[in-house]
């Protein structure tokens, strides 16, 4: 039988399930942790938004095993996200170097690539995704380099393992995986650098920059900016 036509490529949006104190907590240590416990969800929904619209990009929600599908559903359903071409998966596995390779080998077999992103770059936008899958088809891997020393989002066509042994909130875990790939001789290319937001600076500073835009600008992220006016209201 002719072997079945991979599509092109995913986006995978990964989020721990957002319960309070488990979540963002260098974020809720200046903010409280039900604060950060909302920006999670915020921030989620907006990232979900932009390419939940997108009938070209198959879109994917990575959840933590200490939840179902229905519950990720429900979160983003409630924050007025249209949810119809959205696949949801469950972790197989603890931890997040395990999971991340899980994700590649259950995908891979349907996509020619899979780009994998975490909930907090939610100012990410689909052409920003299509432009990152140019790059991907003259290399194996591609990434976009953080500025906390990390990586995300990042694309791969084989199951790389990029993550053992490296901790990501490390200045130092880009060097890290960058080594790693050059001792695989995997073919890799960096895309801009981006910043996610870890951090009550990070959140401010992503506030300031939503301000500098229309809202209908791609990046814009009206959750975050609404939740960020709530709890601290404009003077």
């Amino acid at each position: 039988m002719p072997r079945e036509k991979k599509e092109m490529g995913c986006f995978v949006v990964r989020l721990r399930y957002p319960q309070t104190g488990q979540v963002k907590t260098r974020l809720g240590s200046a903010m409280g942790m039900e604060n950060s416990r909302l920006f999670s969800i915020a921030m989620f929904a907006d990232l979900v938004d932009k390419f939940s619209k997108r009938k070209d990009i198959p879109t994917i929600v990575v959840g933590s095993r200490d939840a179902s599908a229905d519950d990720y559903r429900e979160i983003l359903e409630k924050e007025t996200v249209e949810t119809s071409r959205i696949e949801f998966h469950i972790d197989r596995h603890e931890g997040h170097a395990a999971s991340v390779r899980d994700v590649w080998e259950i995908l891979l077999p349907r996509f020619q690539c899979v780009v994998q992103c975490a909930s907090d770059i939610p100012y990410y936008t689909p052409s920003q995704y299509l432009s990152l899958l140019q790059l991907l088809s003259r290399v194996d891997f591609v990434f976009h380099p953080t500025m906390d020393g990390g990586m995300c989002p990042y694309g791969s066509k084989k199951p790389v393992d990029i993550w053992s042994g490296i901790e990501s909130q490390k200045s130092d875990a880009l060097t890290k995986i960058l080594n790693r790939l050059r001792n695989q001789k995997i073919r890799w290319r960096c895309a801009n650098m981006l910043f996610d937001i870890d951090t009550a600076n990070d959140l401010r500073i992503l506030y300031q920059w939503m301000q500098c835009l229309h809202k209908n600008d791609p990046s814009y992220c009206p959750r975050t900016v609404k939740l960020y006016e709530t709890i601290f209201p404009p003077e």
